[in-house]
């Protein structure tokens, strides 16, 4: 007969491991972003969100599944609509994908806590490019799911 780890039954029970795996998953999108910079020169904002639920649509549709959505330019609208669309969605995580000034920002965030990826913009002879850092966790946040303690 085996025992499971009553550590393994929280890891599951808690959904750790949809965070973990969501952040697996998301650990490709610091290089998509490089390939899109490097053709259009710049970042869209954008958001993805895994609604922890079915969501009701604006048509009185049903929807499961990732959520996608191009976001605002204007930094103070686009923060709007992202708490806005979270809490809507009844998000379990969200990515939030912007360009600032510096750097090409990626956050992903779920209630188990975030991962930021920075992509820092060098200019070379007047051609700009996309450096890496390694992320860091827990640092930054889109300030809906994950409160630090």
């Amino acid at each position: 007969m085996v025992h499971s780890n009553p550590v393994d039954k929280e890891y599951i029970r808690d959904g750790r491991f949809i965070h973990d795996e969501l952040l697996r998953r998301c650990d490709g999108l610091p290089a998509k972003a490089t390939l899109l910079f490097r053709r259009d020169r710049c970042i869209h904002p954008t958001l993805l969100i895994w609604p922890a639920d079915t969501v009701q649509a604006t048509d009185g549709k049903s929807f499961s599944g990732v959520i996608f959505t191009s976001l605002p330019p204007d930094k103070e609208a686009r923060r709007q609509l992202v708490r806005d669309a979270i809490i809507r969605a009844t998000a379990f995580a969200a990515v939030l994908t912007e360009q600032l000034d510096d750097c090409i920002r990626i956050i992903f965030e779920s209630a188990h806590g975030t991962r930021t990826w920075r992509l820092p913009i060098k200019n070379f002879g007047g051609i700009q490019v996309l450096a890496f850092e390694p992320p860091s966790d827990n640092t930054e946040s889109i300030g809906v799911l994950w409160a630090a303690s």
